[in-house]
């Protein structure tokens, strides 16, 4: 598959663009067939246009642990993922030239800047590159705050709260 460089640099505009915000009231949390559970908040653009969205997952037995994507035209263009700090994953070569480390311990995200060289030359919308988070991001709504600033999402005092699922969501889970 071929990513034309017009993809690429709207997908770098639109990450920059700091005017964006989230649509409405925080959506609800829904149940997938994978037995995970996300809800999906749109992102509005000053000029009305809607090309992105917030996609939050969190597996049932795992609420501590929740992943952020930033969805754009149906990519994933960004993503946050916390994780226990014991869990490590291997890094692509192409992290070293980027100076982030071999293996990536704990809380990470992976970055459109750190992905768009790889995502052009391979022609595959994946982002392998990940970076640790330093921040001490110690919940899901302390994870939105950090990713909404990363990623130039403007939040008004309404959406300034984020909230796991609810707990009658979740009975019944085994």
């Amino acid at each position: 598959m071929v990513i034309s460089n017009a993809d690429i640099e709207a997908t770098t505009r639109y990450i920059a663009d700091q005017t964006k915000e989230p649509e409405g009231r925080q959506p609800d949390w829904m149940k997938t067939d994978r037995g995970d559970f996300q809800a999906v908040w749109l992102i509005v653009e000053t000029d009305g246009r809607i090309r992105g969205q917030l996609r939050f997952r969190v597996h049932p037995h795992a609420l501590e642990f929740p992943s952020i994507s930033l969805i754009f035209r149906g990519n994933n263009v960004m993503r946050i993922d916390l994780v226990p700090p014991d869990e490590c994953e291997p890094n692509p070569i192409q992290a070293a030239r980027l100076g982030l480390p071999a293996t990536v311990c704990g809380p990470h995200v992976h970055r459109w800047e750190d992905n768009r060289s790889l995502v052009k030359s391979s022609g595959v919308w994946e982002l392998p590159v990940r970076a640790p988070v330093t921040s001490p991001i110690r919940s899901i709504e302390q994870m939105f705050l950090w990713f909404c600033g990363e990623v130039g999402i403007q939040l008004r005092p309404e959406h300034r709260r984020f909230v796991e699922p609810p707990k009658d969501l979740l009975s019944g889970i085994e």
